[in-house]
């Protein structure tokens, strides 16, 4: 990266690490109950066990499970503030990761990955103390308090502790946040030390499996799971499988906070909706075997399969429906995910997994497609973000074989400019200069790393010069180069900030009669005085100049404005007007 990017991107927030989108799938199951819209994608034909003749059907409501699901039991502990680590994940970014140490000397470590959210959000972790449990054999020997409460990851998290010899011995149990409702958290995978998957934000505690009580607590386990078995061998004689459909949930800007709020009301509706009863119940299956299994119990997830192959035909039952509408395909991406990741953990051998995320990457690309479209035909510059949602979510499903450069090389052209910059100076009311330049702008994403910013490089000269009280006088200049950038280029609000770093010559060459008067540098030291107030300098770039700009989302002419100032110190002589205009011009 050129010196001028890299000190541009200290002064904006760079987002846009971007994936690939899956492949188109091939035929839908027939199964599925509904057909696809003529010339729409199909989905993959999904393997399910042959006893399985269920059918995938929409209903307007799906209520609670019958009978609430049997919990293994309670918890209470206090909140001690004292002992807090809070952030703040930003998409695209890194990831987020919190420790904090509490007062017993447990380190907890909470890891987020970069794909786990598609909104900014601030996380904290807060330790429990006085964990006791009446009816929980063992010692809850600590616990941390995840928030914002009933938070869903995209991608989950992993929770870890270290510190009094759990390394290897700590298992994860989850409850409300009032500590009702404990049952054991899904355990991170053998070999990687002591952790637990977290899918939600909730209370979570931990006892060892070396406790002298641990052979009672996985007895009771056993039996919890007895009852959850019963309650799914129930519902699988049920061949109606029910399907919520999908909230409409538009992919560029919420109006306001209420508005934004509203939206994620949807989307945790339709989650909740679309996880009854089959998610809810496998879900403490699986965390249940996961906890077993570190307590040295074998076992066999066939039933918590035939639970996630229902998922999958609710999944798919929406991709063709719905799947054709881009205000749909977050939240079926988002339960897809879920769905998805959990049959890969429980069967990594089941093609269900791999064929659903082909699905939900495919649907996204074609999304991608269409938001490209509309950004191209109808300067919908609001697109750009979606666009990106859109990449990371399909990057989120674990299938690519479209390169990422064919990803970037898309948006890049649809958001192609060519932007007009004029600057005129009037000195003392008789002295008048016009300098113009021009030059294509578009994102480079290899410079500055993100796609919503545009970068030109472009030559200025300066075209017209006149003194009217010594119209002898012959000006001449040499051209110029500048460089220009377009940063937090924000269609929802309407702003932008033009940076350039000169539009100026560095000097001039004055005639009278033929004979040389002077060799100096008016314009630049004039457009150095007019501007000073946008100013910002570097030792590693010098002059900066950054100009906030309106932009006009629907038009093509997306900024067309002018700033007209006086140098300060000229006492009115010295006045400046610097004319932008930036046209959408986009590739085919």
């Amino acid at each position: 990266m050129n010196p001028f990017l890299r000190i541009v991107c200290l002064f904006s927030l760079v987002c846009g690490l971007l994936a690939g989108c899956a492949p188109q799938p091939g035929t839908s199951p027939s199964d599925a109950g509904q057909q696809p819209a003529s010339g729409e994608p199909q989905n993959p034909a999904l393997p399910f066990s042959e006893e399985d003749d269920s059918q995938a059907t929409f209903v307007d409501d799906i209520e609670d499970t019958p009978g609430e699901l049997p919990a293994l039991g309670s918890i209470t502990f206090i909140v001690d503030t004292a002992h807090q680590a809070s952030g703040e994940f930003v998409p695209y970014g890194s990831g987020l990761e919190l420790s904090l140490t509490d007062a017993a000397g447990l380190t907890w470590t909470l890891a987020i990955p970069p794909g786990a959210l598609g909104e900014p959000q601030t996380i904290t972790m807060t330790a429990l103390s006085e964990v006791q449990s009446a009816d929980i054999p063992g010692t809850q020997v600590g616990g941390v308090l995840l928030e914002p409460d009933e938070l869903w990851l995209d991608d989950p998290a992993t929770l870890t502790v270290s510190g009094g010899g759990l390394e290897e011995t700590a298992l994860f149990l989850s409850g409300s946040h009032d500590g009702a409702q404990v049952n054991f958290a899904q355990q991170q995978e053998a070999g990687l030390g002591s952790g637990a998957v977290i899918q939600h934000f909730s209370s979570y505690t931990v006892v060892s499996a070396n406790d002298p009580k641990a052979g009672q607590l996985r007895e009771q386990e056993m039996g919890h799971y007895t009852e959850l078995v019963q309650k799914a061998r129930e519902l699988l004689k049920d061949k109606n499988i029910k399907v919520p459909r999908p909230p409409a949930v538009p992919v560029t800007c919420p109006k306001d906070e209420d508005d934004s709020k509203a939206r994620e009301k949807a989307l945790k509706k339709f989650d909740e909706q679309f996880h009854r009863p089959e998610g809810e119940l496998m879900l403490q299956m699986i965390a249940a075997q996961t906890a077993l299994a570190r307590m040295g119990r074998d076992h066999d997830l066939t039933l918590e399969t035939r639970l996630l192959e229902r998922q999958i035909k609710k999944v798919n039952l929406l991709i063709k429906e719905y799947g054709s509408q881009v205000e749909h395909v977050e939240p079926i991406t988002r339960v897809g995910m879920q769905v998805a990741h959990n049959l890969a953990f429980v069967d990594p051998r089941h093609p269900g997994s791999v064929q659903l995320a082909e699905a939900l990457g495919a649907m996204a690309e074609r999304s991608i497609d269409k938001l490209l479209k509309e950004l191209r035909e109808k300067h919908e510059y609001r697109n750009v973000g979606a666009v990106m949602d859109m990449a990371r979510r399909a990057a989120l499903v674990g299938v690519s074989t479209i390169p990422l450069d064919d990803l970037i090389a898309k948006i890049e052209s649809a958001m192609t400019f060519e932007v007009e910059l004029t600057y005129e100076l009037k000195i003392a009311g008789n002295q008048f200069w016009e300098i113009k330049g021009e030059t294509s702008m578009r994102p480079d994403f290899e410079s500055t790393g993100n796609l919503s910013w545009l970068h030109g490089l472009g030559m200025g000269e300066v075209v017209s010069f006149k003194n009217t009280r010594e119209p002898s006088i012959i000006m001449k200049a040499p051209s110029f180069q500048f460089e220009v950038l377009f940063t937090s280029f924000d269609a929802c609000k309407g702003t932008a900030t033009l940076v350039i770093d000169r539009m100026a010559p560095s000097r001039e060459t004055y005639i009278i009669n033929e004979e040389l008067v002077s060799d100096m540098p008016v314009v630049h030291n004039s457009w150095k005085a007019t501007y000073e107030q946008y100013l910002q300098v570097n030792p590693m770039v010098g002059a900066l100049y950054m100009f906030p700009v309106k932009l006009k989302n629907g038009d093509p002419v997306a900024v067309e404005t002018e700033f007209t100032e006086t140098a300060p110190k000229s006492k009115g002589q010295v006045v400046g007007t610097f004319r932008v205009k930036l046209v959408h011009e986009p590739g085919r």
